[in-house]
């Protein structure tokens, strides 16, 4: 469960490899491209060797990394300084080759007592494997070789094959048991030089042996409290007064009647009267809570929630999230605008009542200034969006994909961190969902109904949270950041090892998720 990359060797900014790193979760792809940029700018010859390959994902994305730094080399050679020519030049001539190693039929015979990793598991053919690279243009001979066997298997049959191999420029390897690590370093360690590096890779743990299935979750439902609920009719008094409302012409301000309601929360977390008054205590900066914090109650009806609603109510729903967050750009003060909704008490939702929560912040979070980051160092290099490149994999590969219509997706994410985790992302680039425009919100809403109702009749209606992930407040769209709405069903706990490692333990790969979810028969 490590991505381990040696970066402090002193280089020489030939290539730009400094800003092609792409910080999401798991950095699978940065510690592939910024492994790159140091053979690169090193001028490290050798061969990219990769023990443990499985579908080849990992493998396919290292050589679609190396063409296009390669391309991006070849560019500089027109460059007005003899210097950087000469340089790059007498480099990129070299041809580095690509290795890759497995059994090819699955997990091999193993003594290290966990059924997680028994014998076949994460087994591809090697036919279904080349016919994966041969889909993308890489080519068995063509500087690319494949080795079938246990890596002992392998280094005591081909010894001499091996011999003559290129040295070593990056090692990765994912083998996930001790023996196979050992043997493929022992096999590898004659390759080693000056420069390599060295990948160990395993971000997640999931259980393959005998992942869980929908039915194996024990999922906790809330028991009615039969107390007074502030977001019902009659109780509008309980609530402050409300901000935004939908109700027929007539009816009283802050009484019966209404469709849906907005209004500021009671108990805030953030609250818009004052200054920031930004100071400093020491090594540590603060600030004042200073902020907007309001509920959307969703329906009136006390037993309606999400997943029941109509689409006419759903698309009033997310017309309120948009309108709001447009109004609160007006406070120069704030930065960032997120939508959420918690449901369900795992999921930490004080109250029944279907009710979602907008959090305006004077700052940009830490986690989204982060995905910011990386996303501009990927478009930097490719000049794309990162998330227009995940939505066009995951429709190339079609395993992961629940639903989708005109103008969205739904999949399970790639390695996702939490079982039946859902994204859904707009087809066309759009970096700020408060732009949205109501024919498409009727879209997003479809989707999300199908989404929900899925996840209901396949998990027997589990808590979640939804977050809607989009651009902070400013005017102007950003071409490398795309907004999403993101749903993450509480389904296990977050406990010592994933606080103390940021690793995550999925019982259920999110292939398996996503065919449960897809083929789940709908309410009728």
């Amino acid at each position: 469960m490590i991505g381990s990359l040696i970066r402090d060797t002193p280089v020489r900014r030939v290539l730009p490899y400094e800003v092609i790193a792409f910080e999401n979760r798991n950095d699978r792809m940065g510690a592939i491209h910024r492994a790159w940029g140091h053979v690169f700018t090193n001028h490290i010859e050798g061969a990219y060797y990769e023990f443990g390959v499985y579908r080849g994902e990992t493998f396919r994305a290292s050589h679609r990394a190396y063409r296009e730094l390669f391309a991006w080399a070849q560019k500089q050679l027109i460059s007005d300084e003899p210097w950087r020519r000469k340089v790059i030049k007498s480099y990129a001539d070299y041809t580095h080759e690509f290795y890759a190693f497995d059994t090819f039929s699955g997990m091999p015979e193993n003594a290290e007592g966990n059924a997680m990793f028994s014998a076949r598991n994460f087994e591809c053919s090697l036919e279904d494997f080349s016919r994966f690279n041969r889909n993308v243009g890489i080519l068995e001979g063509k500087g690319v070789r494949y080795f079938k066997g246990t890596f002992a298997e392998i280094a005591r049959r081909e010894g001499h094959t091996l011999a003559a191999l290129q040295p070593a420029a990056i090692v990765n390897i994912d083998c996930d048991l001790y023996a196979s690590t050992r043997d493929a370093l022992e096999l590898v360690e004659p390759k080693l030089q000056q420069g390599s590096v060295l990948l160990v890779d395993d971000w997640n743990i999931f259980n393959t042996d005998e992942p869980m299935g929908p039915q194996d979750y024990e999922v906790e439902h809330r028991q009615p409290s039969g107390s007074t609920c502030p977001f019902c009719y009659g109780n509008e008094r309980m609530t402050p007064p409300e901000i935004y409302v939908i109700r027929p012409p007539g009816g009283a301000p802050n009484g019966p009647g209404w469709q849906l309601r907005v209004v500021p929360n009671k108990f805030p977390a953030l609250r818009v009267e004052g200054d920031l008054g930004r100071r400093g205590l020491g090594v540590f900066d603060m600030s004042n809570g200073v902020g907007a914090h309001e509920v959307i109650i969703e329906s009136p009806d006390h037993q309606k929630q999400m997943a029941d609603l109509s689409l006419a109510e759903l698309e009033q729903v997310f017309l309120a999230f948009k309108l709001r967050s447009l109004d609160l750009r007006g406070d120069k003060r704030l930065k960032y605008s997120l939508i959420f909704k918690n449901y369900g008490l795992s999921a930490g939702a004080s109250l029944e009542h279907n009710h979602s929560q907008l959090i305006a912040l004077p700052i940009v979070p830490k986690r989204v200034s982060e995905e910011l980051k990386g996303a501009m160092r990927y478009f930097e290099f490719r000049e794309r969006c990162p998330f227009c490149d995940m939505l066009q994999q995951e429709l190339q590969e079609d395993e992961r994909i629940i639903c989708e219509n005109k103008s969205f997706l739904a999949f399970c994410p790639f390695v996702s961190s939490f079982p039946f985790e859902i994204s859904i992302l707009p087809k066309v680039h759009s970096s700020d969902f408060a732009q949205i425009a109501p024919p498409t919100v009727q879209d997003l809403v479809r989707i999300l109904k199908e989404v929900l109702q899925r996840l209901r009749s396949s998990l027997s209606d589990p808590s979640y949270n939804f977050i809607i992930h989009t651009a902070p407040i400013e005017p102007r769209e950003r071409e490398e950041y795309h907004w999403r709405l993101e749903l993450i069903p509480k389904l296990t706990k977050v406990a010592g090892f994933e606080w103390g490692t940021g690793f995550y333990i999925n019982p259920t790969p999110p292939e398996l998720a996503a065919k449960a979810l897809r083929e789940i028969p709908l309410p009728v």
